[in-house]
């Protein structure tokens, strides 16, 4: 894309909604539990218009996520949205030091045509600042300072990438796990909140499990069986259910700017909003079992990342 073909981003909105409607299963069929695969177009575009009714007005999205932003792109052009969008690896694209401020502005370039606004921009890839370090951090805040971007962050999958991000002040997003079984990242929210850095929390029903029973998760994570099983336990005595737990507890993390839901249907998006406003069942009570059970969880349980891969057909 040339100079003067640049797309011009809508004004910013300074702050998402405090749901996030993810768009990788709008553009991919994804989750360890999806079982119905990729929506149609039609299918997606009633999503999103239906957050918009809803009042969730943050997205967020990226290349690696199929065609989802360009779905996206074709709801939200033109509306007061906050959107949310990632650099595509640097280091797996094997792109040279050198080069680096020019792979930068191509990406932005690309989201910006398809999504008409960058209001985050992260990096997909955390290594990538470890790999490039002060000639990335130069070429994201050369975008904004252009305008194209409001914010530069990361997207992150454990407690080691954020220490880092607090030591670069021109990051000022992170996205990160943490769900009932996940709570790495509860005490470094409060150092993040200081700094004034956005934080969206995705993975709060780890990928879909929880809302399957322990003998119905696939092969390749039944190491998760004894944790969920667990977890169950924990929320039955609230009279409640992991899947119905999971969204009123993460609306109650003090320090959370947004949380990054995913659905797959209209009826899932009415629900996880109807949830996200509920008081956890058990209160209190509840979430302290919740924190005081599931300090120590492994790793390998609740970074999926880490799970094995999905077997051959």
């Amino acid at each position: 894309m040339s100079p003067m073909s640049t797309p011009t981003p809508a004004k910013a909105r300074a702050l998402p909604s405090r749901l996030t409607l993810g768009t990788v299963q709008l553009g991919l069929a994804y989750g360890v539990a999806n079982r119905a695969g990729q929506p149609s177009a039609a299918a997606a575009r009633a999503i999103l218009e239906r957050a918009l009714e809803l009042g969730v007005t943050s997205f967020d999205t990226a290349p690696a996520y199929g065609d989802a932003e360009q779905r996206l792109g074709e709801v939200i052009r033109g509306r007061d949205v906050f959107v949310t969008s990632k650099l595509p690896s640097l280091t797996r694209a094997g792109v040279a030091p050198e080069d680096v401020g020019r792979a930068v502005t191509s990406a932005v370039e690309s989201s910006l045509a398809r999504l008409g606004r960058l209001d985050a921009y992260l990096l997909h890839d955390a290594s990538d600042l470890v790999a490039y370090g002060g000639r990335l951090l130069d070429a994201l805040s050369s975008q904004v300072a252009a305008g194209r971007i409001a914010r530069a962050g990361v997207s992150v999958y454990g407690p080691d990438d954020v220490v880092r991000l607090l030591g670069y002040p021109e990051l000022g997003a992170v996205q990160l796990p943490l769900s009932m079984l996940d709570l790495r990242m509860l005490p470094l929210l409060p150092r993040l909140r200081a700094a004034g850095v956005l934080t969206f929390a995705r993975s709060a029903f780890l990928q879909g499990l929880y809302a399957l029973a322990p003998d119905a998760l696939p092969p390749r994570v039944a190491h998760i069986r004894p944790w969920l099983g667990q977890l169950i336990e924990v929320t039955a005595s609230a009279g409640t259910t992991p899947l119905a737990a999971a969204l009123p507890f993460m609306a109650d993390v003090e320090g959370l700017s947004s949380v990054v839901i995913g659905v797959d249907t209209v009826a899932q998006l009415d629900a996880n909003v109807a949830d996200f406003a509920r008081p956890l069942p058990g209160g209190a009570a509840l979430a302290a079992a919740v924190r005081t059970r599931f300090a120590a969880v492994p790793v390998d349980v609740v970074d999926p990342s880490r799970w094995p891969a999905e077997a051959a057909s």
